[in-house]
């Protein structure tokens, strides 16, 4: 008995790790290597791997987990103002037909929680949503609390490119003020970086929008599914169904 409560502990911790690993530990591990490809000797870092010990080796593992997790953090909260508010600006400019999805404007739907009545916090709120299906439903609940970690990975991956891109863009006017005068097949090469950087701020940046109006979407949807499931059937909708 007590080892089937640890299984079923350990399964419904699954979401917080998912979420830890998808959004911090995914996105910090992929800049990273960009990073790294673009500003170090690959070998030389190579060389420097292999001369370590068991030990050395260890204590690096650890401390790049511990590193990896905060930036991830980090890159999180700055993703808000990087990435998700000139975002909010330029839907709100284009106005496309997602954007009632992409701002949660349901506000209406959250009357039925008298407790959110008179808080500025109602506007845009899909958490009361979510975790009352995941009261009531904890699995559809921790699936949606995935989705989310998605929409989190797209905006992290955005601010992580643009991070990136700005690196690249002062790297390439260094070259251009520094060397004299610049070597041509280098300053290509970081043109052509700074190219396929402004790309990814932009595939990513649509990403999280795009995720962003699925999570919103379809967290209305399920909460209007469980809510008709949880209300008891009315007497005329009874007698329809006997006719």
């Amino acid at each position: 008995m007590e080892a089937q409560d640890s299984i079923s502990r350990a399964f419904k911790s699954i979401p917080g790790v998912f979420y830890d690993l998808i959004v911090y530990y995914g996105s910090t591990t992929l800049f990273a290597f960009a990073f790294l490809a673009l500003s170090a000797d690959v070998h030389t870092v190579r060389r420097m791997l292999v001369g370590l010990d068991t030990f050395e080796k260890i204590f690096l593992v650890v401390l790049l987990l511990a590193g990896f997790y905060v930036y991830g953090q980090l890159a999180s909260a700055l993703s808000y103002h990087i990435i998700k508010r000139p975002m909010n600006k330029l839907v709100r400019f284009i106005n496309p037909k997602e954007a009632k999805d992409y701002f949660f404007e349901y506000s209406d739907i959250l009357n039925e929680f008298s407790l959110l009545n008179g808080f500025e916090g109602k506007k845009r709120n899909y958490w009361t949503l979510v975790y009352f299906i995941r009261r009531v439903n904890p699995d559809i609940g921790d699936d949606l609390l995935k989705r989310y970690a998605r929409v989190k990975l797209a905006r992290i991956n955005a601010f992580n490119a643009s991070i990136l891109f700005l690196y690249l863009f002062i790297k390439g006017v260094a070259q251009i003020f520094i060397l004299e005068p610049p070597v041509t097949p280098i300053l290509l090469e970081t043109l052509f970086q700074i190219a396929i950087a402004l790309a990814f701020v932009l595939i990513f940046g649509f990403e999280f929008y795009q995720r962003q109006c699925w999570f919103s979407d379809i967290a209305v949807k399920i909460y209007a599914a469980i809510r008709r499931e949880l209300t008891p059937v009315s007497l005329d909708e009874r007698a329809v169904r006997v006719d």
